[in-house]
């Protein structure tokens, strides 16, 4: 059940990183901070997870997405996927 937790949260959280990146694109003049808030609540998200399914960064336990990683690889990914957000988010929306 906990797993399913974790997938839901991180689809949730994704989704709405995927949201404020395309609607800083289609309405950039609407407001210059709201897409980097819906990014912040989408960080904030992830404080939803499961405690065993929180790993410390450089954890070198199996993965739960890339079942052949570590999860030191996916708290990677989660990261560069995050400040890529983040700096598109704030570029963009600044760069209008």
């Amino acid at each position: 059940m906990d797993l399913k937790k974790f997938y839901r949260i991180k689809t949730m959280q994704f989704s709405i990183y995927l949201v404020a990146i395309i609607l800083t694109f289609l309405y950039p003049h609407l407001s210059t901070n709201w897409p980097f808030y819906l990014v912040l609540i989408g960080i904030l998200l992830g404080n939803l997870l499961p405690i065993q399914y929180r790993s410390n960064f450089f954890s070198t336990d199996p993965g739960l997405i890339l079942k052949r990683a570590t999860r030191r690889l996916e708290n990677s990914i989660d990261l560069s996927v995050t400040c890529i957000v983040i700096f598109f988010v704030l570029f963009f929306n600044f760069s209008w």
